[in-house]
Protein backbone atom coordinates (compact mmCIF):
# COMPACT_ATOMS: atom_id res chain seq x y z
CA UNK A 1 0.00 0.00 0.00
CA UNK A 2 1.22 3.51 -0.83
CA UNK A 3 0.54 6.62 1.23
CA UNK A 4 -1.04 9.46 -0.80
CA UNK A 5 1.89 11.77 0.04
CA UNK A 6 4.25 9.30 -1.69
CA UNK A 7 2.56 9.72 -5.06
CA UNK A 8 1.15 13.25 -4.95
CA UNK A 9 3.40 15.43 -7.14
CA UNK A 10 5.30 18.41 -5.72
CA UNK A 11 3.65 20.72 -8.29
CA UNK A 12 0.41 20.52 -10.28
CA UNK A 13 -1.21 22.79 -12.83
CA UNK A 14 -4.86 23.85 -12.51
CA UNK A 15 -6.72 25.32 -15.48
CA UNK A 16 -10.05 27.01 -15.91
CA UNK A 17 -10.84 26.15 -19.53
CA UNK A 18 -14.34 27.42 -20.20
CA UNK A 19 -15.74 30.79 -19.03
CA UNK A 20 -19.27 29.39 -19.44
CA UNK A 21 -18.57 27.14 -16.43
CA UNK A 22 -16.89 29.44 -13.88
CA UNK A 23 -16.71 26.86 -11.09
CA UNK A 24 -15.23 23.99 -13.11
CA UNK A 25 -11.48 23.42 -13.41
CA UNK A 26 -9.05 20.69 -14.40
CA UNK A 27 -5.81 19.63 -12.73
CA UNK A 28 -3.15 17.81 -14.72
CA UNK A 29 -1.49 15.13 -12.55
CA UNK A 30 1.36 12.88 -13.65
CA UNK A 31 0.98 9.13 -13.27
CA UNK A 32 3.43 6.31 -13.98
CA UNK A 33 2.76 3.09 -15.85
CA UNK A 34 5.07 0.14 -16.40
CA UNK A 35 5.11 -1.14 -19.99
CA UNK A 36 6.71 -4.39 -18.78
CA UNK A 37 6.30 -6.66 -15.80
CA UNK A 38 6.95 -6.01 -12.13
CA UNK A 39 9.90 -8.13 -10.98
CA UNK A 40 11.80 -8.58 -7.75
CA UNK A 41 14.45 -5.90 -7.22
CA UNK A 42 18.12 -6.85 -7.49
CA UNK A 43 19.30 -7.22 -3.85
CA UNK A 44 22.53 -5.42 -4.80
CA UNK A 45 20.58 -2.24 -5.73
CA UNK A 46 17.98 -2.10 -2.96
CA UNK A 47 17.85 -1.99 0.81
CA UNK A 48 18.90 0.52 3.46
CA UNK A 49 20.44 3.69 2.04
CA UNK A 50 18.94 3.25 -1.47
CA UNK A 51 15.90 4.68 -3.28
CA UNK A 52 14.23 1.30 -2.71
CA UNK A 53 14.82 0.57 1.02
CA UNK A 54 12.11 -2.13 1.21
CA UNK A 55 13.28 -3.90 -1.98
CA UNK A 56 9.84 -3.40 -3.57
CA UNK A 57 9.28 -4.85 -7.02
CA UNK A 58 10.54 -2.78 -9.98
CA UNK A 59 9.49 -2.39 -13.61
CA UNK A 60 11.53 -4.49 -16.05
CA UNK A 61 10.26 -2.50 -19.05
CA UNK A 62 9.81 1.15 -19.87
CA UNK A 63 8.42 3.33 -17.10
CA UNK A 64 6.21 5.95 -18.74
CA UNK A 65 4.94 9.13 -17.10
CA UNK A 66 1.70 10.52 -18.52
CA UNK A 67 -0.33 13.51 -17.38
CA UNK A 68 -4.02 12.90 -16.86
CA UNK A 69 -6.66 15.57 -16.34
CA UNK A 70 -8.88 15.40 -13.26
CA UNK A 71 -12.12 17.33 -12.86
CA UNK A 72 -12.68 19.70 -9.94
CA UNK A 73 -15.25 22.22 -8.71
CA UNK A 74 -14.79 25.51 -6.86
CA UNK A 75 -17.65 26.21 -4.44
CA UNK A 76 -20.12 29.02 -5.14
CA UNK A 77 -18.39 31.43 -2.75
CA UNK A 78 -15.00 30.76 -4.36
CA UNK A 79 -13.46 29.82 -1.00
CA UNK A 80 -12.80 26.08 -1.43
CA UNK A 81 -12.51 23.34 -4.02
CA UNK A 82 -13.08 19.60 -4.36
CA UNK A 83 -11.23 17.50 -6.92
CA UNK A 84 -12.05 13.90 -7.91
CA UNK A 85 -8.81 12.01 -8.49
CA UNK A 86 -10.29 8.60 -9.25
CA UNK A 87 -12.90 6.04 -8.34
CA UNK A 88 -13.62 2.41 -9.08
CA UNK A 89 -15.77 -0.58 -8.23
CA UNK A 90 -14.77 -4.23 -8.19
CA UNK A 91 -16.74 -7.38 -7.50
CA UNK A 92 -16.27 -11.12 -7.51
CA UNK A 93 -19.55 -11.23 -9.46
CA UNK A 94 -21.31 -13.21 -6.77
CA UNK A 95 -21.50 -11.78 -3.28
CA UNK A 96 -18.61 -9.34 -2.66
CA UNK A 97 -17.98 -5.77 -3.75
CA UNK A 98 -15.30 -3.11 -3.26
CA UNK A 99 -15.52 0.64 -3.78
CA UNK A 100 -12.42 2.83 -3.98
CA UNK A 101 -12.30 6.62 -4.27
CA UNK A 102 -9.63 9.28 -4.15
CA UNK A 103 -10.25 13.01 -3.84
CA UNK A 104 -8.51 16.24 -2.89
CA UNK A 105 -9.95 19.34 -1.23
CA UNK A 106 -8.61 22.62 0.07
CA UNK A 107 -9.60 26.11 1.17
CA UNK A 108 -8.76 28.91 -1.27
CA UNK A 109 -7.28 32.34 -0.58
CA UNK A 110 -8.41 34.67 -3.35
CA UNK A 111 -8.28 38.20 -4.67
CA UNK A 112 -10.86 40.08 -6.74
CA UNK A 113 -14.44 38.98 -7.30
CA UNK A 114 -16.36 36.94 -9.84
CA UNK A 115 -18.78 39.85 -10.34
CA UNK A 116 -15.97 42.08 -11.60
CA UNK A 117 -14.26 39.27 -13.52
CA UNK A 118 -10.95 39.58 -11.68
CA UNK A 119 -11.35 36.65 -9.21
CA UNK A 120 -8.05 34.83 -8.77
CA UNK A 121 -7.02 32.04 -6.40
CA UNK A 122 -3.62 32.79 -4.87
CA UNK A 123 -3.17 29.86 -2.48
CA UNK A 124 -4.59 26.54 -1.32
CA UNK A 125 -4.71 26.08 2.44
CA UNK A 126 -5.61 23.18 4.74
CA UNK A 127 -5.55 20.83 1.75
CA UNK A 128 -6.13 17.14 2.09
CA UNK A 129 -5.85 14.16 -0.27
CA UNK A 130 -8.02 11.23 0.77
CA UNK A 131 -7.91 7.66 -0.56
CA UNK A 132 -10.70 5.46 0.79
CA UNK A 133 -11.80 1.88 0.27
CA UNK A 134 -14.94 0.10 1.47
CA UNK A 135 -15.86 -3.50 0.83
CA UNK A 136 -18.50 -6.00 1.84
CA UNK A 137 -19.50 -9.61 1.29
CA UNK A 138 -22.90 -11.20 1.91
CA UNK A 139 -23.62 -14.89 2.53
CA UNK A 140 -26.76 -16.84 3.34
CA UNK A 141 -26.62 -19.67 5.86
CA UNK A 142 -27.92 -21.18 9.03
CA UNK A 143 -25.83 -19.26 11.58
CA UNK A 144 -27.44 -20.53 14.77
CA UNK A 145 -28.58 -24.10 13.98
CA UNK A 146 -32.32 -23.32 13.88
CA UNK A 147 -32.70 -24.54 10.26
CA UNK A 148 -33.58 -20.99 9.18
CA UNK A 149 -31.61 -19.13 6.55
CA UNK A 150 -30.02 -15.92 7.81
CA UNK A 151 -27.95 -13.30 6.02
CA UNK A 152 -24.33 -12.99 7.10
CA UNK A 153 -22.53 -9.79 6.18
CA UNK A 154 -18.91 -8.80 6.55
CA UNK A 155 -17.61 -5.33 5.75
CA UNK A 156 -14.50 -3.22 6.20
CA UNK A 157 -13.25 0.23 5.25
CA UNK A 158 -10.01 2.16 5.38
CA UNK A 159 -9.02 5.79 4.72
CA UNK A 160 -5.56 7.17 4.04
CA UNK A 161 -5.11 10.95 4.34
CA UNK A 162 -2.30 13.41 3.75
CA UNK A 163 -2.21 17.19 3.87
CA UNK A 164 -0.96 19.72 1.35
CA UNK A 165 -0.83 23.43 0.64
CA UNK A 166 -0.01 25.40 -2.47
CA UNK A 167 0.66 28.89 -3.76
CA UNK A 168 0.37 30.40 -7.19
CA UNK A 169 3.83 30.94 -8.67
Amino acid sequence: MVCPSEVWPAMVSAQHRNPSFPHRFFVSIPSQTCDGALVDADPATCGAGTDNPDCDQVCDGTLTVRNTDHFGVVNEAGTAFDLLLGAGIASNGVNCGLLGISAAKADLTTTGATATGDWRATSMDDGEVVVAYAGACLWAGDTNGDAQLEAIALSASIELRTGFSGTRP
